[in-house]
């Protein structure tokens, strides 16, 4: 599954420089729909990582406390993201959120590629 989170993060690298443009010929807004769609994204990736299941419904937040890695505060950036989903600042906190998966996501692999040589010692 942390292969998924991988993908997931570097569709978001290829799709952010276009996020951004809007967000500069929007004043300061950016589409509902593809700010929803790439939040989705964001939080399959952080399910991924966790090696949990997505829930269908996009509802996460029950599965908070199973998450051995996620970024700080993350709950409350999801719901101020989800609660301006169009404004600027929640773009920003996006993309910071992928940034901090991405640093999450390495450290995961890490740990895990350590953990697997320690079982196979």
């Amino acid at each position: 599954m942390p292969d998924d989170t991988l993908s997931i993060i570097q569709a978001w690298k290829k799709k952010e420089p276009d996020l951004a443009q809007m967000i500069l010929e929007g004043k300061g807004k950016v589409s509902p729909e593809i700010m929803e769609v790439q939040l989705n994204r964001f939080k399959q990736a952080l399910c991924h990582l966790n090696d949990l299941d997505f829930p269908a419904d996009g509802d996460i937040s029950p599965l908070f406390s199973r998450m051995e890695y996620q970024p700080l505060n993350i709950q409350e950036r999801l719901s101020f993201i989800e609660s301006r989903i169009t404004h600027r600042h929640s773009f920003i906190q996006l993309r910071e959120c992928f940034n901090e998966l991405e640093k999450l996501q390495a450290r995961a692999k890490v740990l895990r590629n350590k953990s697997q040589k320690k079982a196979g010692t």
